[in-house]
């Protein structure tokens, strides 16, 4: 209860804090902790041009992001308990002797990103505490930076620009900060003497500096040094990085960062032994090689890492098959990040380089046999029995013993992994595959992220990741996932699959055997998925679900079982096409609720209906101890067509009651009576005119839709294409191989296709309507398969009745049989077709070709 009571306490004071304008300039913003006097002020992003003055007790200020371009002499000389301020983005030239006089006990200060170029000698002078210097992205000159007042400068942001050697009066210096991308740096060469003065140093970060050579000794007496960072140095490369591992042993080096020290556009990278072999006799546990186009390691790098490596990050690059993928399994990383490889890049202006004598030798630039591209996904050896190296080069070298040595293995491809990763991260790397049956190597992997590729279709299963807990497969377009995927994944408990086409499959799977391995799943996400209904087993095995997402479908029903999910905090169903819920589903989720858990329910977005059939889901919503989400922000439409919010459901409760207990009896009699008198008349006539009706309906959409006929000025019809062709889907090849060939690239037609030519977003119906009415001549590509087809079918009839009502009753259908058909297999309405001579029959060979495409060219044209 304590804690309970202290975290409402923080969270109510945070609140206060946040929306207290200050009482002297209400564009700030003032926090304190409860029964303080002291606070802090935020006045970042005001466009400010002039500095407020501020009370006594103020310790802390943020004048950042504003428009400021001088400080007064004296201004902050009352604020003598001030410790931080930060003048960060603003338009400051130049600071004065007397700019921070008074504050003494400032201990922080940020005036990075302005325009100054002049620094008083005696500006620090009265400042004994401050720890804290960022001078970044200015136009300042380092050399003429007056340091005698800075000896006790621990953290320090500065631009770098062609300076040989930091001063001695900097030696208490902890983090130095002189990278190029916060501000300007240009180094070019390190040597021993940089650094000099600086052996205390944790933290230095030398990212974007186009340094060119770093000679031996460099880093050698920093032994405190923890991170280093030569990001984005891209003269560097992976040759100049050996010399910095020469020093790294003798320092702290935990985290070491070497994102792109390639071009973007040269040549792929191999990571050689050479270049890491002094890395084992450090500590690192983070390592970052981001971005630096590496595609082969050598056998034996991997071993060479240090022991103590467990976040690993190697994004945006091109990793292929090799031989080293047989020593993956000792790599001890918890963690590694393989995200965007194969990512295209924008053209860049590229560093020029200098070269140095310092080289590596020939021997240390051997190569290794080339491999394939790892995320083929192809077999490789299993782990189990050891391996001689001459073996691995017999089997990359052989084929033959290759084939051999995998014939041992069972059907599904084998994928090494660490044996002590916990997270894999494989986000979008542009991979378009579908994911076979996978066997891991033996593992402890509990997150795995493989989200915004395209493995569009999941067949599985994915064997040995028993410990996998979190799986993100989102972004995938993918558009089926066989039963057997998830059968090797029993701990899971959050999956992420949202952002498919798994609408394709799901509603399939009636007896819920696609998740029925899933007995600990706890939250799933399956939002955006274009799913029209779930089964209603489909989580059967799922009892202990806790939240569920299924926004953004088109769900018009609640099918599936939820009465079983005891645990079910969240069920979001929003964006989908409910006009209701029925009084099954209501009470299910009743059901749910117990006295101490709380059922939160999204519906939002939903098309609902307030009319005498769904009142009872009316008089649900203010009677259910279910809290439902953002509901005042719900919609329904009246019987009217009126859309009004639901703001107060009894009130609309009472409403609906009284307009539905009025005639209901006399309404409700009459009402059937006419309607059955009237569906009688309607179908009978609708029967009669059936195709002429849907002609009529499509042809006024169209037109509604902006898709008016062309004219030529003597009010003749201009057509888009010469013709619609209408084939079934089995005869697609004749269609595309030959058809196209011979009428589009050799005559010069102007052919419509459904597969090409449809517009996306249209309804099939409307697609084919307008298709036939911009064609010249409809082509039928006649066979048992387009007998059978409902839309073919609709296609021949839609052509007919164009031909009737708006070519004047020409006859634009022409018959092309591919094979011999029966007169008894003809429906009527082809056969009457076909005594009219309208048709002609494809030969076999190779005269009768010649003839019929001739002829064919000769009609459509």
């Amino acid at each position: 209860m304590l804690i309970f009571a202290s975290v409402i306490l923080v969270f109510i004071s945070t609140s206060v804090i946040e929306s207290r304008r200050c009482a002297f300039d209400t564009r700030c913003y003032c926090s304190s902790p409860p029964g303080s006097s002291l606070y802090k002020v935020d006045c970042s992003n005001r466009t400010i041009r002039y500095i407020p003055v501020f009370p006594k007790n103020v310790t802390s200020i943020d004048l950042s992001f504003n428009m400021i371009n001088r400080i007064p002499d004296l201004h902050f000389a009352v604020n003598a308990i001030l410790r931080n301020i930060s003048f960060s983005h603003n338009l400051l030239n130049r600071l004065d002797s007397h700019t921070f006089s008074g504050s003494s006990e400032l201990s922080s200060i940020k005036v990075d990103n302005n325009n100054i170029s002049m620094v008083s000698a005696e500006t620090f002078r009265f400042l004994p505490k401050l720890r804290h210097l960022d001078l970044k992205n200015n136009k300042l000159n380092f050399t003429n930076l007056n340091l005698t007042y800075l000896s006790n400068l621990t953290s320090l942001g500065i631009d770098f620009l062609n300076v040989i050697q930091f001063p001695a009066e900097l030696a208490n210096l902890k983090s130095l900060d002189i990278s190029g991308e916060s501000g300007r740096c240009e180094i070019k060469i390190l040597t021993p003497d940089t650094f000099k003065y600086l052996p205390g140093l944790n933290a230095l970060k030398l990212s974007a500096c186009k340094i060119n050579h770093v000679y031996k000794g460099t880093f050698r007496n920093m032994k405190n040094l923890f991170a280093l960072d030569l990001s984005f140095n891209t003269c560097l490369k992976f040759s100049g990085f050996v010399n910095v591992t020469y020093d790294l042993p003798h320092t702290s080096i935990k985290i070491l960062k070497l994102n792109k020290i390639h071009k973007t556009f040269e040549m792929n990278t191999k990571l050689m032994k050479f270049h890491v072999r002094y890395l084992r006799y450090t500590n690192i546990t983070e390592l970052h090689v981001d971005s630096n186009r590496i595609q082969q390691v050598e056998k034996g790098v991997i071993s060479l890492l240090p022991h103590t490596i467990r976040n690993l990050y190697m994004s945006d690059n091109v990793f292929s098959y090799g031989s080293y993928l047989s020593e993956i399994f000792i790599l001890p990383v918890h963690f590694a990040n393989v995200s965007f490889l194969f990512d295209t890049h924008n053209p860049e202006i590229e560093e020029i380089c200098e070269h140095h004598d310092e080289e590596p030798s020939a021997n240390q630039r051997q190569q290794n046999d080339e491999g394939f591209n790892i995320f083929d996904i192809r077999p490789f050896h299993r782990p189990g029995k050891r391996q001689t190296n001459s073996t691995f080069s017999k089997l990359n070298k052989d084929s033959k013993l290759e084939k051999n040595a995998f014939q041992s293995l069972d059907h599904s491809k084998f994928f090494p992994l660490p044996r002590l990763l916990k997270t894999l991260i494989y986000r979008q790397c542009q991979l378009r595959y579908e994911i076979p049956s996978l066997r891991f190597s033996d593992n402890t992997l509990e997150y795995l992220d493989g989200s915004s590729n395209i493995f569009y279709s999941w067949k599985g299963p994915l064997l040995n990741l028993n410990h996998v807990r979190f799986l993100n497969l989102s972004n995938n377009l993918c558009s089926y996932v066989s039963k057997v995927f998830f059968l090797s994944t029993p701990n899971l408990q959050i999956m992420h699959v949202d952002n498919n086409l798994l609408g394709f499959v799901l509603p399939d799977d009636v007896n819920g055997e696609i998740l029925q391995n899933l007995h600990k799943l706890e939250e799933i996400n399956l939002a955006y998925n274009r799913i029209p209904s779930l089964p209603y087993k489909f989580f059967k095995s799922q009892a202990l679900l806790k939240k569920i997402s299924l926004s953004g479908n088109m769900l018009d029903e609640i099918s599936f079982k939820i009465s079983h999910m005891i645990h079910l905090r969240h069920l979001d169903l929003s964006y989908n096409r409910l006009s209701s819920i029925s009084k099954d589903v209501r009470d299910h989720l009743d059901k749910t609720v117990r006295p101490n858990m709380k059922l939160e329910l999204d519906l939002t977005g939903n098309p609902f209906k307030c009319t005498c059939e769904t009142i009872g889901f009316v008089k649900w919503m203010f009677q259910t101890a279910i809290k439902l989400h953002n509901q005042r922000k719900y919609q329904c439409k009246l019987s009217n067509g009126e859309k009004i919010f639901i703001q107060n459901p009894s009130r609309l409760y009472e409403k609906l009651k009284k307009e539905c207990s009025s005639f209901t009896s006399l309404i409700i009699g009459t009402t059937v009576v006419m309607l059955l008198l009237l569906a009688i008349i309607s179908w009978a006539m609708i029967y009669r005119y059936r195709w002429k009706l849907r002609y009529m309906y499509y042809m006024v959409k169209n037109r509604y839709h902006g898709q008016q006929p062309i004219t030529s000025t003597e009010n003749e019809r201009i057509y888009t294409y010469d013709a619609f062709i209408s084939y079934a889907d089995n005869d697609r090849f004749f269609v595309h191989e030959k058809f196209l060939n011979k009428l589009e690239d050799e005559s010069g037609l102007k052919l419509c296709l459904h597969k090409r030519d449809f517009l996306p977003g249209i309804d099939i119906a409307a697609n084919i309507t307008n298709a036939i009415h911009e064609s010249r001549k409809v082509v039928v590509i006649m066979s048992q398969h387009f007998l059978k087809s409902y839309w073919c079918m609709f296609e021949y009839n839609m052509a007919r009745i164009e031909s009737i009502y708006s070519r004047n009753k020409e006859n634009i259908l022409f018959l092309v049989f591919l094979e011999e058909l029966s007169s008894k297999d003809l429906p009527l309405i082809v056969l009457e077709l076909v005594q009219s001579q309208s048709y002609i029959e494809y030969p076999h060979d190779e005269y009768g070709n010649e003839v019929f495409w001739t002829k064919l060219t000769e009609v459509l044209s």
